[in-house]
C-alpha cells in the first residue's frame, strides 16, 4: 500500500512539475513597426521567432503596425521581414530569460531599388558614389531611440543579401 501511495505521489509531483515548466516557457513579444524615413506604420510585416534556423512561430503586424507574438519554446532570435525593406534580425533573445519583451517601436529601412536615368556619365558616377557612401554608413550602424529602449542596427551580409542585426544584449546595457 505504501509503495502505491509513494508511486502516486511521485506521479502527481511529475505531472505538476511538467505543467509548471510548460507554463513558464511562454514568451510574449510585442511592439510596433514603422518605416525609418517616413515614420509611417507598416502593416503586414512578418515577425518570426526562431530557435537556431527552425521557425517556431510567426505573426504579422496589423494595420497600425502593432504585433504580438507568443511562443512556448525558448527562441534565440526574432526576424522581421517585409518586401522592399532590409530584414531585421534581433539576436540573443534567449540570454535574458524573461516572460514578456516589449520591443516598443522597430524601424525598418527601405532598400533603394529605384531605377535611375542619368543625363551624363558624370552624373551617374556621382550618384553611384553617393549611394555607396550611404550604404557604407548603414554598414557602420544606425542608432534608434524608442521610448525607454536605445538600440543600434548594423547592416551585415545575410542569405545572399543584407539584413540589419540588433544584438539584444546591447539593448539593455
Amino acid at each position: 500500500m505504501k509503495t502505491i501511495i509513494r508511486k502516486l505521489f511521485y506521479l502527481i509531483l511529475l505531472v505538476s512539475s511538467i505543467q509548471h515548466s510548460i507554463g513558464q516557457n511562454n514568451i510574449n513579444f510585442k511592439g510596433s513597426i514603422i518605416e525609418y524615413d517616413t515614420k509611417g506604420y507598416l502593416p503586414g510585416v512578418i515577425i518570426g521567432a526562431y530557435k537556431g534556423n527552425e521557425l517556431i512561430n510567426e505573426t504579422s503586424s496589423d494595420f497600425d503596425g502593432l504585433f504580438i507574438l507568443t511562443t512556448n519554446i525558448q527562441c534565440n532570435k526574432i526576424v522581421l521581414s517585409f518586401p522592399g525593406f532590409y530584414p531585421i534580425i534581433i539576436k540573443k533573445i534567449s540570454d535574458i530569460g524573461i516572460k514578456e519583451l516589449n520591443l516598443e517601436t522597430i524601424e525598418l529601412y527601405a532598400i533603394d531599388d529605384t531605377c535611375y536615368r542619368y543625363i551624363s556619365k558624370k552624373a551617374e558616377r556621382e550618384h553611384k558614389r553617393e549611394l555607396k557612401f550611404e550604404f557604407e554608413k548603414l554598414k557602420k550602424e544606425i542608432k534608434i531611440s524608442s521610448g525607454n529602449l536605445n538600440y543600434v542596427m548594423k547592416l551585415k551580409k545575410y542569405k545572399g543579401g543584407y539584413a540589419f542585426f540588433i544584438n539584444f544584449k546591447e539593448i539593455y546595457k
